[in-house]
């Protein structure tokens, strides 16, 4: 069977890759970040709000058009930042579209994507680098890793939901 997978790497510059079977893999990326204006006359409640709605109608557009028969998701995780309490949000609202078309969703370790996508030894690659720089400098290698491959994507996000695809496909056969 050719299975149809959707792989995303979500966050407010969600990216995603989709393939059936073996053949292409599309890629692209969607933002639901909210313009600075627009930010500055609302609450955050009403900015998170407005981001999960916003992501909400994305992905149920995604799960209609490209009706897959399996997600792939990068895991999230908890970091200093305020990207966290959104990142969770927006997993939930995956989750929940994905119930509503009895979708499976299969969810990755970030730590797992990258020694896949960049073995050997991802982690001892940057000794004097640490905290952001070492993230970027990661983020900068999955890319162009990604673009080794022969895929087109055009960031760091439609990399890493890439990886995130052909690790699902190899843990999944």
């Amino acid at each position: 069977m050719n299975k149809r997978i959707l792989a995303l790497d979500i966050s407010l510059h969600t990216g995603w890759s989709f393939q059936v079977g073996d053949g292409p893999v599309s890629t692209g990326s969607e933002s639901f970040a909210i313009k600075p204006k627009v930010r500055a006359t609302m609450t955050k409640e009403q900015i998170l709000g407005e981001q999960c709605l916003s992501f909400a109608k994305w992905m149920r557009e995604m799960l209609r058009d490209w009706n897959p028969d399996e997600v792939a998701v990068e895991k999230g995780f908890i970091n200093v930042s305020n990207s966290t309490e959104i990142l969770f949000m927006l997993q939930g609202v995956l989750m929940l579209n994905t119930r509503y078309r009895d979708i499976n969703v299969f969810r990755y370790a970030t730590s797992s994507l990258k020694a896949y996508a960049l073995v050997p030894g991802y982690g001892k690659r940057y000794p004097d680098l640490s905290g952001p720089h070492r993230r970027k400098a990661i983020k900068l290698e999955m890319f162009e890793a990604a673009k080794a491959k022969g895929v087109d994507v055009a960031n760091d996000d439609e990399a890493d939901s890439f990886w995130c695809l052909c690790l699902h496909k190899q843990t999944t056969g």
